[in-house]
């Protein structure tokens, strides 16, 4: 199956910025780079994942110098899988490492602290303190189980994922409504808050909604709150009732000579006041002196001036006056109640904290007008005839039910104003708790919306803990103890790595020499080449203790980081054979076929040759300026290219050249390490070999120097060149005849 895969680290060791991205057909990949280049400490990074204790210390181990903080990410997806399998580690200096895993691998690192902490601070002793069991195993049938839980696991992912999705929704409404993000309530939109919450009766969420929005519109500002109070002086209205409920007499004066002065009464009355002051004169036409009959009329003038009769008149004139200049106030005031009005319905409208309120208007000056008018009518009938009567109540007690009325509309304008600007004045407030609200009812809405989602969810639930329980319960009747695991594994792997020389003893967990003990501790004792492939032994064999339960083979991710330091040739192929055949050890140890995912960190070119040519790797990589790129075959695999190169001369497709020498040499020494080691020299080799009896200066040919000194002609003739290619194709041919296949196939 095939595998896109990625991988970042970020202030890592040396690596500011490392980033790869590639495709494996089996999700196996070898990544080549220098001594120096930072690949344990990606190793190092995935080994946190098997860590039970992480430190601070871990995090300063791993970051840049200089570096705060660092992330690592490595993500597998395969072609049928639905998602990823990824592994992220967040690093801040001075804190833990922050590891986290999605759908994830079990990983299994060997590199330079694994040695160090399994087997050089043991001095090279085997530690057989190994405990538990691996639930489950091959020889029950738990295809129905395991199939049945992951489809209850799926649908509870996908009522799941239904759910977030109407949280991510609502969430995003909530902050289009102007909700902060930090604020506590709406931290408490999640899927937890949901299924601690019972269902509610209902919700106010739309509502809430429209009164924050028009809240949000509401500009403090733009409102004038000012309320102006109705200030009408209505005294005059008790003498008006007087003057109309009293009966007055009539003046003994001529009815002619009355109507005269009340015609132009204005005129007499300030005649008359002017005489007063200089009698000498007339206060009309200013004739001087005076004669008796001027004067005698200036006298009658006077003396109805100050009768009674005249002083009613006056009075009704001066009340429909008042009338008048009130009906004026009255208009003025009204006009910017109305103003004021007009603007509190506005922000009642809009600001929810003020509640219902009922915006008071003032009464219609209209009204008023027409009590005047017929309070104005009824002066002027007693200014007509002052013996007349009126009933005060049709005229007067109207005008004071009015001004009674619009005195409310005031007082209730003031207290309504005063509210606005208090709540004006507190804006921010009320839409901080307008948000607040806002959040609890949208709670109250998911949880009402979500309802047969969670119901479902619980049913799963449910299901997936009965599924799970006969899972293990199955499992439970085929749990196999890890220790002989790993001891049958590693006395097979000590055996195919020393044969004799050394073997392993599964009761004690010890090593031997040979069948005895060993004179001093194995540190003594073994070579550097030898603990390094007695430490690799032991990581193989000890893969069990990191296996939980029989599904989890299908997880592990094995990571290996130059596992051949200080090693001989000869071990060098037998630990690339031994990578080749984990899939087959693996087997042995968990009863059934295991397809191992691999990644493999090395700084040696040949080695990375021999897993390619092994095809251990599918993907090979190497990793140099902040990047992982695919390498080319021709340039890892130079066994190939003059393996090839030897064939197509043999078959007569290709000419003999001054290279040729060096490419029997490499052929016939790779032949030499990997199928006889134990013989200790090149010719002894090629002697050994019945092929080269026909062709005995194949040994002349591989020391021609065309490896190390420069050739201007053939030393050999083409004829012999060919024939040395024909038989050393048939000694590839008696010792790896699947290589030789390969080639055929591939030409042709």
């Amino acid at each position: 199956m095939k595998c896109d895969i990625k991988l970042t680290a970020v202030n890592i060791g040396p690596h500011v910025r490392l980033q790869g991205q590639w495709s494996s057909g089996n999700n196996r990949s070898v990544i080549y780079a220098p001594n120096g280049a930072g690949k344990t400490f990606l190793s190092r990074l995935f080994r946190l994942q098997e860590s039970a204790s992480r430190s601070e210390t871990d995090c300063d181990s791993l970051l840049r110098v200089g570096s705060s903080s660092g992330a690592f990410s490595f993500s597998v997806k395969g072609s049928n899988d639905p998602d990823s399998r990824e592994l992220d580690v967040q690093l801040r200096r001075g804190a833990a490492p922050d590891v986290s895993t999605t759908n994830g691998y079990v990983f299994h690192t060997f590199n330079s602290d694994y040695v160090y902490d399994n087997l050089v601070v043991k001095g090279y002793e085997v530690d057989g303190n190994i405990s538990g069991y691996i639930v489950g195993g091959a020889n029950v049938d738990l295809t129905r189980e395991q199939e049945n839980l992951t489809i209850l696991t799926k649908q509870g992912q996908e009522i799941r994922q239904r759910i977030d999705a109407a949280i991510a929704t609502m969430t995003t409404s909530l902050r289009e409504a102007g909700v902060k993000t930090s604020m506590t309530e709406y931290k408490d939109v999640n899927f937890d808050s949901l299924l601690a919450m019972e269902l509610p009766s209902g919700h106010d969420y739309d509502r809430r909604r429209d009164e924050l929005q028009k809240l949000g519109t509401v500009d403090s500002s733009a409102f004038d709150t000012t309320t102006h109070s109705l200030r009408l002086d209505a005294g005059f209205l008790e003498d008006a009732r007087t003057l109309l409920s009293t009966v007055y007499s009539k003046s003994h004066f001529e009815k002619g000579f009355i109507e005269g002065i009340n015609a132009n009464l204005s005129f007499y009355s300030t005649g008359v006041e002017l005489w007063t002051s200089d009698k000498e004169r007339c206060p009309f036409c200013g004739t001087a002196p005076l004669g008796e009959t001027a004067l005698d009329l200036i006298r009658r003038y006077t003396e109805y001036l100050e009768d009674e009769e005249s002083e009613v008149r006056s009075e009704a004139r001066r009340l429909s006056g008042l009338c008048d200049a009130m009906l004026s106030t009255y208009r003025v005031w009204e006009s910017a109640a109305l103003r004021n009005s007009g603007e509190l319905s506005k922000a009642c409208g809009l600001m929810a904290s003020l509640g219902e309120r009922t915006v008071p208007y003032p009464p219609d000056s209209s009204r008023l007008e027409s009590m005047i008018d017929a309070l104005k009518k009824a002066l002027k009938d007693k200014e007509s005839d002052i013996t007349t009567s009126f009933e005060p109540r049709l005229t007067i007690d109207p005008i004071l039910d009015f001004l009674n009325e619009a005195s409310k509309a005031s007082d209730d304008l003031g207290r309504l104003g005063a509210a606005v600007s208090g709540a004006l004045d507190n804006l921010d407030k009320q839409l901080r708790e307008g948000r607040r609200e806002l959040c609890k009812e949208a709670l109250k809405k998911l949880r009402m919306e979500c309802d047969s989602d969670l119901r479902e969810r619980s049913i799963k639930l449910d299901e997936c803990r009965e599924a799970q329980q006969l899972l293990r319960e199955k499992e439970a009747t085929s749990r196999r103890e890890r220790r002989p695991l790993v001891s049958d594994q590693m006395e097979r792997l000590i055996s195919l790595f020393f044969g004799d020389r050394y073997s392993f003893d599964r009761e004690t967990f010890t090593l031997l020499l040979g069948t005895d003990a060993m004179p001093s501790t194995p540190n003594r004792v073994l070579s550097d080449g030898e603990k390094t492939v007695v430490a690799f032994c032991y990581y193989l064999a000890s893969i069990p203790t990191v296996i939980e339960s029989d599904g989890k083979w299908d997880d592990l991710f094995l990571v290996i980081d130059d596992p051949i330091s200080s090693l001989d040739f000869n071990y060098v192929f037998m630990m690339a054979q031994c990578i080749r055949d984990l899939d087959g050890m693996l087997a042995d140890q968990c009863g059934r076929s295991v397809r191992t995912r691999l990644l493999v960190l090395t700084h040696n070119v040949e080695f990375m040759n021999l897993l390619m040519r092994n095809r251990v790797g599918m993907k090979a990589l190497t990793m140099a300026d902040g990047a992982i790129v695919e390498l080319k075959g021709d340039v890892l695999s130079p066994y190939d290219e003059h393996l090839r190169s030897i064939y197509l001369i043999s078959i007569g497709r290709e000419e003999p050249s001054y290279t040729t020498g060096n490419s029997i040499r490499h052929v016939v020494e790779c032949a030499w390490r990997t199928h006889s080691p134990d013989v200790g020299k090149l010719e002894d080799f090629v002697k050994s070999q019945d092929e080269f009896s026909t062709a005995p200066f194949v040994y002349s040919l591989c020391q021609d120097l065309s490896h190390g000194a420069q050739r201007v002609n053939l030393p050999v003739h083409r004829d012999e060149y060919v024939r040395a290619c024909k038989v050393v194709i048939d000694n590839v041919r008696a010792l790896f005849p699947g290589q030789v296949k390969l080639l055929e196939k591939e030409m042709g």
